[in-house]
């Protein structure tokens, strides 16, 4: 499962009123989470990712694992806020191995193969 990024806080920054440990989750569909601490609303709809509805889940509750699970089910992913900078270093790495560098290309050629390739990486979160 890919997570849904925000790079360079497109198309918005990490919300300020949800504490910097919790997850924020991403689906097409409704997710399980726990209330938002300021609205209280278990899910929101916002800018299209992997779809437009949103979910938190606090990591400090019993539950929060069933509900990652839970959402992990129901097609969710959880949202990865990157800059391009952390990009551009996690391709220098990346790259390496295949002795090509990345300075080379374009932000959006190397946002593409860090999209892709991320996964593969000990860049990844």
């Amino acid at each position: 499962m890919r997570p849904s990024l925000f790079i360079d806080d497109y198309p918005f920054p990490r919300p300020a009123d949800i504490p910097a440990g919790w997850e924020i989750w991403n689906a097409a569909r409704p997710l399980n989470g726990h209330p938002h601490p300021v609205t209280g609303e278990w899910t929101w709809e916002g800018a299209m990712r992997a779809g437009s509805w949103y979910a938190v889940i606090d990591p400090s509750q019993p539950d929060a694992d069933s509900k990652s699970a839970d959402n992990v089910s129901l097609d969710g992913h959880p949202c990865r806020w990157v800059t391009m900078a952390e990009i551009r270093e996690w391709a220098r790495g990346y790259y390496a191995r295949f002795k090509i560098d990345p300075d080379e290309y374009d932000d959006d050629d190397v946002a593409h193969s860090y999209v892709l390739h991320q996964g593969e990486t000990p860049c990844n979160s």
